[in-house]
């Protein structure tokens, strides 16, 4: 047999060399414990987000014309899920940026954002996110080396605040901004999240904006079927009446009066250095005696002191209250606060009046003063080809 070499016998008192295996320490219980309690609470975090989130798309689906209700609802939400105190949000107008909803505010506060719309700038985080169009950050304003708006922070009384712009492709719609009333800057996580609710607030405003253009054409193409409508009924009139004066200034008036929404209308003739009433729809008795009564000067022709030339017209929101309208004791027996009074001109001479008027002080649209002025001069015409029949 082969002895055994020496080098591989063991010597006495010593135990063989083998490979050491690594020990994992195991988790204690509180550890484990510790661990199921974090990934609990970012569980119900993440669930509690996607309900809100869930909701406010909700809400934005169901009132798509309600922006005060869902920028309400969106301005709340995130200042529970961020804990934050303030939230605000401002809708362009202009160059400025004006509060349209609003939460934690107290009433002094709330008036004071409402009195003082802002513009970009470095001097606040909603400023600032304007001109970097990306949201801004401020641990604490009050050792922030940039901020100046002073007066706002201390009746709101703010310290740590995000703003955050809207953005519309390259076009700045508004701004979101959540604050708190103690120094604790926001999370990254919380940052994200005002920013994905921000992004909510722009979908629900362009929304209305989109919602409102539809609605303004589809006024805009009512108006203008009714119009034409309107003016084919008094060419119509015209066509039949011949050279009825009477028939024609009726039928132009009453429709000029249901385009316009004025449930009263005049119509004045011209007679020397004078306007006489000729034709009244829609006023009492009372009202129309004193016209009959009391004509109108040339010189007041507009219902106000001073010339009139081809294309003027008197138009008055509150004829009550305007210092320049000259006639106030016809208009407050007839009861009517809005008016507009558009001259009849035959070549460059005026010879008459048409004037309505509603019972609510307000402005008449551009279009309705200019449907007025179209079916001005239908009359015009046919008292010119009157004239020379007679």
């Amino acid at each position: 047999m082969r002895q055994r070499d020496r080098s591989e016998q063991p010597i006495k008192g010593r135990r063989a060399n083998r490979p050491k295996t690594r020990t994992t320490a195991t988790p204690s219980i509180a550890d484990l414990q510790k661990q199921v309690g974090v990934l609990t609470r970012e569980l119900r975090d993440a669930r509690e987000h996607q309900a809100a989130t869930a909701d406010v798309l909700k809400i934005i689906s169901r009132s798509s014309v309600e922006l005060e209700t869902v920028l309400d609802t969106l301005v709340g939400t995130v200042a529970r899920l961020c804990r934050a105190d303030q939230a605000y949000m401002y809708r362009r107008q202009g160059d400025m940026y004006r509060l349209i909803a609003a939460r934690g505010l107290s009433g002094e506060a709330k008036e004071f954002v409402l009195t003082h719309p802002f513009a970009s700038g470095r001097g606040t985080a909603t400023g600032r996110a304007v001109l970097e169009r990306r949201p801004v950050h401020i641990p604490d304003v009050l050792e922030d080396p940039e901020y100046t708006y002073w007066e706002g922070q201390k009746i709101a009384g703010f310290r740590s605040m995000l703003g955050i712009p809207l953005l519309r492709e390259d076009t700045l719609a508004g701004i979101f901004s959540i604050a708190r009333t103690h120094v604790e800057p926001f999370t990254d996580k919380e940052i994200e999240l005002a920013t994905t609710f921000a992004d909510q607030a722009l979908i629900a405003i362009e929304n209305v904006r989109l919602f409102d253009e539809v609605q303004k054409k589809t006024r805009d193409l009512e108006e203008s079927l009714q119009q034409q409508t309107a003016t084919a009924d008094v060419l119509k009139v015209i066509s039949r009446s011949a050279f009825d004066l009477d028939t024609v200034t009726t039928a132009i008036l009453r429709s000029a009066m249901e385009l316009c929404n004025a449930p009263t209308g005049l119509l004045h003739l011209r007679d020397d250095d004078v306007f006489r009433l000729k034709l009244a729809l829609g006023h009492n008795q009372e009202t129309v005696a004193f016209n009959l009564a009391v004509p109108i000067p040339l010189h007041d022709a507009l219902h106000r002191r001073g010339p009139v030339h081809p294309g003027d017209y008197g138009h008055y929101e509150d004829m009550w209250n305007d210092p320049a309208y000259r006639f106030k004791k016809a208009v407050k027996m007839a009861g009517v606060r809005a008016g507009v009074v558009v001259p009849m001109f035959r070549e460059d001479e005026v010879i008459g009046l048409f004037s309505l008027a509603r019972p609510d002080p307000g402005p008449f649209t551009p279009s309705h003063i200019k449907l007025v002025q179209t079916f001005r001069r239908s009359g015009g015409d046919r008292h010119r080809e009157c004239a020379v029949v007679q």
